[in-house]
Formats: structure tokens, C-alpha cells, sequence
């Protein structure tokens, strides 16, 4: 074997042990975090409904009053510290999810780039290396959960924001009727 073969060897075994490790960090984070942000995603998701369901309240009270009254169990301090609530709850989600997500297309960008030295390489004993490293690194490539029920990354932030409308558009077309 050349001297060259060698290290590129120790290194490819080198960046095993760091995927196995970066896995498990992933899994730790899953553990510790993952019912965090879910029943974060799920508190806020109602608050979001009650401040959506609130202020359609007080616009249909001004179509028959010409003063803006709050409903007898909410006070404007109360409003205002909901709403912050949301607010930095909604900045919690969205930076999560935005750091889950690039964390995640780092990792298939990873295997991509594996696949394609494995592909180009043309010595045998490296190619064979670079395509265990690359099926190890497509297998345990970093997903990040809420506690199992969905994954985080862009998708959920599309889901999470379409299904709030579509249950404020449900819930205001029921407080009509």
C-alpha cells in the first residue's frame, strides 16, 4: 500500500467515528429536546387560535358597538403577555426548525459528496472505503424529531402554519353560525 492509501484510510475511519458520534448527538438531542418542542408546538398552536378567535370576537362586537370591550376574562395586560408568548415561542420554533433543517441538508450534502468520491475514485481499496463511508453516512444521517411524532425541518413549518389556518378559517365559520 502507498503511504497516501494509508492516511486517506485513517481518515475515512476517522470520519466513521465522527458520523457514529454526530448520530448519537443527534439522538441525545431527539431525547432531551424532542417533547420540548413538540408540546411547545402544540401550546402555541392553541394560543395562536384563542388570539385568532379573540380578535375575530372583538371585531364582530364592533360591527354592533362602537367600543372595542375585551372579553370579562381577558385584560389588555393579559393580551399583551399572550401575545408575547407567541410571539417568542413562534421565534423559538421557527429557529429551531431552521437549525434542524440545515443541519440535516449538511448531512445529505455530506453523503452526496461521498457517493461522488466514490465514484470518481479509481483506486479499488479507497472506492470500497468511500462507498462504506458514504452508505454509513446516508443511513444515520442527522433527523431530528419532536418526540417521534413528526420530523423537524422545513416541512414541518409549511404544515405547522397551514394547518393553524385552515383550524382558524374551521373555528371562525363555526362562531358565525
Amino acid at each position: 500500500m502507498i503511504e497516501d492509501e494509508k492516511t486517506t484510510i485513517k481518515e475515512i475511519k476517522l470520519l466513521k467515528a465522527l458520523l457514529k458520534k454526530c448520530y448519537f448527538m443527534v439522538e441525545t438531542f431527539n431525547d432531551i429536546f424532542g417533547w420540548m418542542v413538540f408540546w411547545m408546538s402544540v401550546a402555541t398552536s392553541f394560543t395562536l387560535l384563542n388570539c385568532l378567535l379573540w380578535l375575530f370576537e372583538i371585531n364582530t362586537n364592533d360591527q354592533s358597538t362602537t367600543s372595542m370591550a375585551l372579553p370579562p376574562s381577558l385584560e389588555a395586560d393579559d393580551l399583551v403577555c399572550v401575545l408575547f408568548f407567541v410571539f417568542v415561542y413562534l421565534a423559538f420554533i421557527i429557529t429551531i426548525t431552521q437549525s434542524c433543517d440545515a443541519t440535516e441538508k449538511e448531512g445529505e450534502r455530506f453523503t452526496n459528496l461521498c457517493f461522488t468520491t466514490y465514484i470518481n475514485e479509481t483506486n479499488k481499496n479507497l472506492k470500497k472505503q468511500y462507498k462504506n463511508l458514504a452508505v454509513i453516512s446516508q443511513k444515520i444521517g442527522p433527523k431530528f424529531s419532536a418526540a417521534g411524532f413528526f420530523t423537524i425541518n422545513q416541512m414541518f413549518l409549511s404544515t405547522f402554519f397551514s394547518t393553524l389556518t385552515s383550524y382558524a378559517i374551521v373555528c371562525i365559520q363555526f362562531s358565525t353560525l
